[in-house]
């Protein structure tokens, strides 16, 4: 999802502004200007600054979810992995997605 700011924003005070508008999640920095919201080891959000340009997008929120959902793929073919995060993981993470869009 794009947002597009009408004035660029200062990301430490978004990052701020993040961790006190959710408290029970885990919120980091991975880059410069990428934060991410964890809220668990499958759900997260990334937001990406650029500009007055703004990327979030739902994510697998720990590097170990990714490379086990990367191995099933290679494991069992690219159809039944793909329908489980279509079914169980895609939707958690578009609603996070819409929780940390909703509040910038």
């Amino acid at each position: 999802m794009i947002v597009k700011l009408s004035q660029p924003i200062n990301i430490d005070e978004l990052y701020e502004k993040l961790k006190t508008q959710f408290p029970n999640y885990e919120v980091s920095y991975l880059q410069k200007k990428i934060i991410k919201i964890k809220k668990s080891a499958s759900t997260a959000a990334i937001i990406n600054m650029r500009g007055k340009n703004m990327k979030i997008f739902g994510d697998f929120g720990t590097t170990g979810a990714r490379v086990l959902f990367t191995l099933s793929m290679l494991a069992l073919g690219i159809i039944i992995p793909l329908i489980i995060f279509l079914i169980a993981f895609m939707p958690k993470q578009n609603k996070m997605r819409n929780e940390a869009a909703n509040f910038i």
